[in-house]
């Protein structure tokens, strides 16, 4: 949900000798989390510049996971919707793969390729 607020340096009016008796344009404003006793942090002038993922090469199907164990394709999916996952080597960190990402974020904001 999004909140609508009045804009910065509006007059809330309404008074009967209010020079202002309508309430101020209002601005919609994007909570994306609450402080301590609730209030809210908002992103104010803000846009998503471009966003980057990275999944790791190594593909485990539910097939691979029938094989192993006594479960099936369908019954997997069925129960979660999963079709299959990826996993990391042993040797690769969370931090390459957010590093790999990143590289991604950089390419969809700049649009040139990043090394």
């Amino acid at each position: 949900m999004v909140p609508l607020l009045p804009r910065s340096g509006a007059r809330l009016g309404g008074g009967p000798h209010d020079p202002h008796p309508h309430p101020p344009p209002l601005r919609r404003v994007r909570v994306i989390a609450h402080r301590a006793g609730g209030h809210p942090i908002t992103l104010q002038g803000v846009r998503v510049a471009g966003t980057g993922s990275h999944l790791p090469a190594n593909v485990v199907t539910n097939a691979d996971f029938a094989r192993k164990l006594d479960t099936t394709d369908e019954w997997i999916r069925s129960r979660t919707g999963i079709r299959e996952r990826r996993f990391a080597a042993p040797d690769v960190a969370s931090s390459h793969m957010g590093t790999a990402a990143a590289r991604g974020v950089r390419f969809h904001a700049s649009g040139k390729r990043v090394s």
